[in-house]
């Protein structure tokens, strides 16, 4: 790996703890065999209903495990993040069902992209000849991406119990990708089966995610950045198959993009060029690269992190918060010509998208505070847009009747039946 950086403070500290922190081992990780396995399923500060995460870490104390006919915790089968294990009072319950047969533990079932590509996938290298697969599931379901990925890796009927389950036989093999801890480098060839060639030169990539929502952390000027990018081709991941950026990674060999999820899918290359649209600190900190540094590690690249993205003169109000984007220094990194001029009209976009973002967060928790924070921040006349925004927040709206939620299922997360065995209370196999 050749890691270097442009306008970004400190970048040999990230570097010196990537190397103090990370290891990247060479081939798979161990795997275990145990009967008569309990499954407790996933849940959290005692509640019975399952948890709604996507990637990171519930707040407080949760429940999710699996236990050894001795009643002991399978240690192999925790999620191996820095302070997961600790915080998982999962404790033996009472069995309600019973399943036969031979079955492999995949780990938990993650709904956010880059966590399900690097953790969720990360148990699947051990798949062999067995009858069925088990996730831990918060959500309950399998999202339609992660369903792609499972069918293009040969993964067998996968069964998610919603009860304290007895299983006969698991494998229960040990995780290859460990966020910020480790990973091996096998995982990367079990990624890349069935990968297709690289038949002719192919232009470099540019990952957008302009399209995205501004609170998904939009990279604000991103679209104006994309108008000056020739030479290069621009591809929306949202809008592609999996099996289609599967193919992207496989047969270009130069990327470039804002840091985010789709950014992982370098998993699917080899000794790749990378250009990274960073975070400047201290919005940012050395712990959120130690991933982005593991996987470049793992296909041998040739990568650059370029600090142009910051919040401007707004601050900072949560992980998700709008990001500005400095035109001429992510030209640079990307060795393209812009214009400068426009990056005023790039810093107004961004303080109005910010003020949206503060006060549909505001919405959603009945936080009144937004309507001031925006007041004190946002420079000039509002728009109309955000006007209707603070009366809403002002008449007490709770955001409940704003025309669907953030968990509604679309098509993406519908799965064939045929690849889900849901295991129901009482019914037992084998």
């Amino acid at each position: 790996m050749s890691a270097r950086s442009l306008y970004f403070h400190d970048f040999e500290h990230v570097l010196r703890r990537y190397r103090e922190m990370c290891e990247i081992h060479p081939g798979l990780p161990e795997s275990e065999i145990h009967e008569e396995v309990l499954y407790v399923p996933a849940s959290r500060d005692g509640q019975d209903g399952p948890p709604v995460w996507t990637g990171r870490a519930p707040r407080g104390k949760y429940r999710g495990a699996l236990f050894d006919r001795d009643g002991q915790r399978i240690e192999a089968a925790d999620i191996t993040r820095r302070d997961w294990r600790a915080r998982n009072e999962a404790t033996p319950e009472p069995e309600q069902g019973r399943i036969g047969g031979t079955g492999i533990y995949l780990g938990w079932l993650f709904s956010h992209y880059g966590h399900a590509l690097l953790e969720s996938l990360s148990r699947c290298w051990a798949v062999g000849d067995v009858d069925f697969a088990v996730y831990h599931a918060p959500a309950k379901r399998i999202p339609g991406f992660l369903e792609a990925h499972l069918d293009r890796l040969d993964i067998p009927t996968i069964i998610l119990p919603s009860r304290p389950t007895r299983f006969e036989r698991l494998i229960v093999p040990r995780q290859a990708f460990e966020l910020d801890i480790c990973a091996y480098r096998g995982f990367v060839d079990f990624l890349q089966t069935r990968m297709p060639k690289k038949d002719e030169p192919a232009p470099p990539v540019y990952l957008s995610r302009s399209r995205l929502p501004a609170d998904r952390r939009g990279v604000i000027g991103e679209e104006v950045l994309e108008g000056f990018l020739s030479g290069y081709r621009v591809v929306h991941p949202e809008t592609l198959s999996v099996q289609e950026q599967v193919e992207l990674f496989g047969t270009h060999t130069a990327f470039a993009g804002a840091l985010g999820s789709a950014m992982h899918g370098v998993l699917f290359s080899r000794r790749p060029e990378i250009t990274y649209l960073s975070v400047r600190t201290p919005i940012s900190n050395e712990f959120e690269y130690l991933n982005y540094l593991m996987c470049d590690d793992l296909v041998e690249a040739d990568s650059l992190y370029v600090a142009c993205c910051d919040l401007g003169d707004m601050p900072q109000r949560g992980h998700s918060t709008p990001l500005r984007l400095d035109l001429s220094a992510a030209a640079e990194g990307l060795k393209v010509s812009v214009d400068p001029t426009l990056q005023k009209r790039v810093d107004a976009r961004h303080r109005e998208a910010w003020a949206e973002f503060r006060l549909k967060q505001g919405i959603a928790a009945g936080d009144r505070s937004a309507v001031d924070d925006v007041r004190r921040h946002y420079p000039g006349t509002m728009t109309p847009q955000l006007s209707t925004l603070v009366q809403r927040l002002e008449q007490g709206d709770d955001g409940q009747h704003s025309g669907g939620t953030r968990g509604s299922r679309g098509p993406s997360s519908l799965r064939r039946r045929s690849r889900l065995l849901r295991y129901l209370p009482g019914r037992s196999s084998g």
